[in-house]
């Protein structure tokens, strides 16, 4: 029987002697409780890691004690299988059989390793080589008193292989022989590799790289990311510092740095810089504690997106009652993003930018529509829209969410920013007073900025007050920058302007408050009739009229928020009396005002221009008044 026939009833034989295996790969299979015997699919031969000796159907046969003769004429041979072990190799060695499985002298060990397809020595008595004759892909050889025999060492951990070259500079820690030959012809640095798979790790001396910087190239499946985080586990409790890298999404599920230097898809600076992507890897509720110096070497510049406005890896939010303005400032801020054009005097980056639209893409496409036809052509650009809103705090959708996400940045490279309009309609249910539920929401946005590197804008309404965002406090205490949105308008000026401040700025003084004016704009298109705008900057003293004392404020404040909580979707029905209002407005030491105050303050309002009076209706904010079509 030739070559391909015992490759073939293979298999069978193995599944009839020893059952079905305990794990199968598309080029093994593996039996017992650690995987010790294995079938090489691609070889047709069998190898015992416990034992130290393998070969072909026969010897699995021999091994376990079945007749040879009548389980070969079930697959219709009559006559023996030749076994591995007597194979011949064009000028191969003499394969000396013993007791202990196959045994090399040295002149043919020398032959064998000059004629491998990848050879490499741990140590003066240990090395692995793959050669296409070999009953193994990869086979151990270990020697012992002179004589090398076909398999791992009988005791102690087996060596680490390491160029060792570079004890300054980070290690690449590789899955296999191969991968680590790969990894040789593009890092410049040390590489290293350990024998045995996914099983061996734990059976390896890493003493040779403890306390330096290392870096895991897992085997792109499910078993060598655990592997790896495994021996992340083990190395980080011997001062090392881990990072375990993910190959890149459109690698195959088998391929490794072998794969990568064939293709030439890394030079050692683009494999740095993608290696420098991910993040060390911690232990869920760790604490580390580095020491102060070699933190202060760790300061870096931000990575901004808008320069002094926001920056990568970080958590947003621009607020304001409904109908400020405030998308318009984001969709600005993503315009700026996905082109690199300048954020009203302020440098940007260029970067992908996904929008979630709250409520759908109708109102944000003539919105930027109106953007495209006054400031620049938005074609080409990469900032996408979604089609509804996503529930955030829903594991289903938010998982779709994570889908979409990962296309874009297939398509358009790392994602700068992630646009949340608004945080009620993207809540996904639960209540946003509790700490719990906000807690948890929150809690997703932090994984998406930890998983892209990107930042996170929340778009959302003032609360009561007017001076804070709504809902639970949990929002405030996580973010890393805050900008409040405040629509104004003068009497006797039919312009809407808008002030765009910065509430929150964990590190440093940030930008500086802008004014805008809206300008409306009409769309262009066949047998289109509709209007939006865009915010530009102004010089123009809109606040004058504006400043109010204490308790005029207060009545301000209890009129907006009483018509967000009677009518959110449109506040601009409500109107109110002073009686309506009695109970909501209190003083500096929380008593209720009059009804007769409270009228005096809304007449005084009213003569400023912020509050309108209708007959037979009431009183109402001149920001809802007058609130036009061209914010629909």
């Amino acid at each position: 029987m030739d070559h391909h026939d015992w490759q073939r009833i293979a298999p069978e034989i193995a599944i009839q002697v020893v059952g079905e295996p305990k794990f199968k790969k598309s080029d093994e299979w593996r039996w017992n409780n650690k995987g010790s015997l294995t079938l090489n699919l691609e070889a047709g031969t069998f190898y015992d890691f416990e034992l130290g000796a393998g070969g072909g159907v026969i010897w699995l046969l021999e091994q376990y004690g079945r007749d040879v003769a009548e389980t070969l004429k079930q697959f219709g041979f009559e006559r023996p299988l030749q076994s591995i072990n007597s194979s011949d190799f064009d000028n191969a060695p003499v394969v000396k059989s013993t007791s202990n499985g196959r045994s090399f002298s040295r002149d043919q060990m020398v032959d064998l390793y000059r004629q491998s397809e990848v050879k490499v020595k741990y140590s003066d008595n240990f090395m692995v080589l793959r050669h296409s004759g070999l009953p193994m892909k990869y086979a151990p050889f270990t020697n012992i008193d002179g004589i090398w025999y076909m398999r791992r060492p009988q005791s102690g951990l087996l060596p680490l292989y390491i160029t060792n070259k570079h004890p300054d500079k980070p290690v690449i820690i590789n899955e296999g022989e191969k991968a680590m030959r790969g990894a040789e012809r593009i890092w410049n640095y040390d590489v290293c590799c350990w024998h045995g798979g996914a099983t061996g790790w734990n059976k390896t001396d890493w003493s040779a790289i403890y306390g330096r910087e290392v870096y895991i190239w897992a085997d792109n499946d499910e078993a060598g990311i655990k592997c790896a985080n495994e021996i992340s586990k083990e190395l980080k409790t011997h001062g090392c510092k881990v990072k375990v890298i993910e190959p890149p999404k459109d690698f195959n599920e088998k391929d490794d740095l072998w794969d990568a230097a064939e293709r030439g898809d890394f030079t050692h600076d683009s494999l740095l810089k993608y290696i420098q992507t991910f993040k060390e890897v911690k232990e869920k509720g760790s604490i580390t504690f580095t020491r102060a110096d070699e933190v202060l070497s760790q300061v870096t510049n931000p990575k901004w997106l808008i320069k002094d406005v926001c920056e990568e890896e970080s958590l947003m939010q621009i607020f304001g009652s409904p109908k400020s303005g405030k998308s318009f400032v984001a969709i600005a801020m993503s315009c700026a993003i996905a082109s690199g054009q300048d954020f009203y005097g302020n440098k940007s980056f260029k970067k992908p930018v996904l929008y979630i639209c709250g409520e759908g893409q109708r109102g944000v496409k003539r919105r930027l529509s109106a953007w495209q036809q006054a400031q620049y052509d938005l074609k080409g650009i990469p900032l996408y829209l979604s089609d509804r809103a996503v529930r955030i705090g829903d594991k289903d959708d938010f998982e779709r969410l994570i889908g979409e996400i990962e296309a874009v940045k297939a398509m358009e490279g790392d994602i700068g920013m992630i646009v949340v309009d608004t945080f009620q309609r993207n809540f996904g249910g639960g209540n946003e007073n509790s700490a719990e539920d906000v807690g948890n929401f929150i809690h997703q946005l932090d994984s998406l900025i930890a998983t892209y590197g990107c930042n996170v804008c929340l778009v959302h309404h003032s609360g009561h007050e007017g001076n804070r965002a709504r809902g639970s406090s949990v929002i405030g205490a996580s973010l890393d920058y805050e900008f409040k949105v405040v629509r104004h308008e003068k009497p006797k000026d039919e312009n809407m302007y808008v002030s765009f401040n910065q509430t929150l700025n964990k590190d440093g003084q940030g930008m500086a408050e802008k004014n805008f004016v809206f300008k409306e704009v009409d769309l262009i298109g066949e047998g289109l009739e509709l209007t939006s705008g865009f915010l530009e900057l102004t010089d123009v003293d809109f606040k004058s009229k504006d400043k109010i004392d204490y308790k005029q404020q207060l009545v301000l404040s209890a009129l907006e928020t009483q018509a967000c909580i009677q009518n959110p979707d449109k506040p601009e029905d409500c109107y109110f009396y002073g009686s309506t209002l009695k109970g909501y407005v209190t003083d500096s030491k929380g008593k209720n005002l009059s009804e007769d105050s409270i009228k005096k303050l809304l007449a005084v309002l009213v003569a400023k221009g912020l509050v309108v009076k209708t007959e037979n209706v009431g009183y109402q904010s001149a920001e809802y008044h007058r609130l036009a079509p061209k914010f629909e």
